[in-house]
């Protein structure tokens, strides 16, 4: 079905998946919801594809509001305990570089970089964003 997006004034192709009980999905459950909580698996490894679906999923890019050639990246960890959230923001200073850190929004807590370590994740995921969600890297005019 078509979704219309207010913000940027454009219809998209959008589809839901919804699942009551599937076996399919038990594994994957069980390796995201210890006891029914929310965590980050402890052998989850954080690949290009990984990070991918990350920032499709949960993440932002955006010029810094100083300055027009600077990036701001946000990746979003609502629902996870502080010390995983912590752990993921290791793991990505260990993939790429130092520059990312803990943020509490609200009643969330998500994870940003800016300028050289978001570079670098752009550089590592480019190719693995699918062309339907390109749209949200488009103004960067990547090559």
């Amino acid at each position: 079905s078509d979704l219309f997006d207010k913000r940027t004034q454009k219809t998209y192709a959008s589809s839901r998946l919804a699942t009551r009980h599937s076996v399919a999905f038990e594994s994957a459950y069980e390796r995201w919801y210890k006891n029914g909580t929310k965590t980050v698996p402890n052998d989850l490894q954080l690949t290009s594809l990984t990070m991918s679906t990350w920032f499709c999923d949960d993440g932002w890019i955006g010029f810094s509001s100083k300055s027009k050639s600077g990036l701001k990246l946000k990746l979003s960890t609502h629902g996870f305990t502080h010390p995983d959230v912590a752990r993921l923001a290791f793991m990505l200073n260990q993939r790429y570089c130092n520059g990312f850190n803990v943020y509490q929004d609200k009643n969330a807590s998500y994870i940003a970089a800016a300028n050289t370590p978001a570079r670098l994740i752009l550089e590592d995921i480019v190719d693995c964003i699918p062309d339907c969600m390109k749209r949200k890297i488009s103004f960067l005019n990547l090559p």
